[in-house]
């Protein structure tokens, strides 16, 4: 079971694949394959890139909306939960479901800039440098890391940057993908935002 934040405690960053094939995340990866209902082939190139990626990205940072809850685990549910959802929907089709899934992984990834700051440490907790989510993956920076809190920013200020940080996790072959359908791409863009989109949801 993923650890839970705690402030005062220095974080050893993972290895997402492992832990996706044979850590904490694989059953919950497995359950995502069998309904996502693809080749094996396709789905390491959507489905498992895009959340190795993400992994790497976010690490053990907490959701401070879930209990603090890793975002990772939160996030891995409730994309999950989407594809249960879109894959119900006698209408939808794989890209759908993909669009589904993948906006429901990184919806909350603004939260990365606005409500957490990262330092990089060394394994006893020395301070090093912040983390600037927006330039670089956690896990190619540092080995370790601590976590604090930040409080104030507005709500409107995440949703503006999750599809940036989005961006830098979704696979070519997925964005491409997603984008050969424009209204498509378009409602997958304002799920992230959080926002209406004017093309109907």
């Amino acid at each position: 079971m993923a650890q839970r934040h705690q402030e005062a405690y220095v974080y050893p960053t993972f290895c997402a694949q492992t832990a996706l094939t044979s850590g904490c995340y694989r059953a919950v990866l497995d359950e995502i394959r069998s309904l996502a209902s693809l080749s094996d082939e396709v789905f390491d190139d959507l489905y498992v890139s895009l959340c190795e990626a993400f992994l790497n990205q976010v690490q053990s940072c907490p959701d401070a909306h879930m209990d603090n809850q890793p975002i990772a685990a939160v996030s891995l549910e409730r994309a999950k939960i989407a594809l249960s959802l879109a894959s119900a929907i006698e209408t939808s089709d794989a890209r759908m479901r993909y669009a589904a899934f993948s906006a429901a992984l990184c919806l909350n990834m603004g939260r990365l800039i606005t409500e957490i700051q990262v330092s990089l440490t060394d394994i006893n907790g020395r301070h090093h440098r912040t983390w600037a989510p927006l330039t670089e993956p956690l896990d190619a920076i540092t080995e370790h890391y601590r976590i604090r809190p930040i409080i104030g920013m507005p709500a409107r200020l995440s949703e503006a940057v999750t599809p940036i940080l989005a961006r830098a996790v979704m696979p070519n072959l997925g964005l491409q993908w997603l984008s050969h359908d424009h209204l498509l791409f378009l409602q997958w863009l304002s799920a992230l935002m959080q926002q209406q989109s004017d093309a109907g949801e």
